[in-house]
C-alpha cells in the first residue's frame, strides 16, 4: 500500500514539477519577448499610437527597426516618419497599397468586414509574410 502511495505521490510531485518549469519557460519567452519590443522603442525613439484614424505596424526586419503608418482616410503611407511613395489600388471589397520597404514588397490590404460593426481590416505583408500589428 505505500508503495502505491509513494507512487501517486511521485506522479502528482512530477506533473507539478512539470508545471512550474512550463510556467517558467513562458515566463523568460515573454521576458524575451518584451526585450526585443523595448530595444525596438528605443531604436525608433517611440512608436506612434494607433487611433481610430490610423493603423500602426512595428516590427525589426534584417535587425533594423521600422514603424508603418496608414491613415485610413488618405491612405497615406509613412515608414519611420516619413512619408513614402505608394501604388494605390482600388477593388471592390477596399484596397491594395504597394510599397518598397529596404529592397522587400511590401503591400497593405484593406478589406471590408462582413457588417458595418466589422468596419475594415488591415493586414501588411513583406514579401508575402504577414507583419501582425501591435
Amino acid at each position: 500500500m505505500s508503495v502505491m502511495l509513494t507512487a501517486c505521490k511521485d506522479a502528482v510531485n512530477g506533473k507539478r514539477a512539470l508545471e512550474r518549469a512550463l510556467k517558467k519557460r513562458m515566463e523568460r519567452k515573454e521576458e524575451k519577448r518584451q526585450a526585443r519590443w523595448d530595444a525596438l522603442v528605443d531604436k525608433l525613439g517611440h512608436i506612434p499610437p494607433e487611433s481610430d484614424a490610423s493603423k500602426v505596424w512595428t516590427f525589426l526586419m534584417e535587425g533594423e527597426p521600422f514603424s508603418i503608418v496608414l491613415y485610413r482616410d488618405s491612405l497615406n503611407v509613412y515608414c519611420n516618419g516619413e512619408e513614402i511613395e505608394t501604388l494605390n489600388e482600388f477593388c471592390d471589397d477596399g484596397a491594395i497599397i504597394d510599397f518598397e520597404l529596404n529592397g522587400h514588397k511590401a503591400r497593405i490590404k484593406t478589406t471590408a468586414g462582413g457588417s458595418r460593426s466589422e468596419g475594415m481590416t488591415f493586414a501588411l505583408t513583406i514579401d508575402g509574410g504577414i507583419v501582425p500589428g501591435k
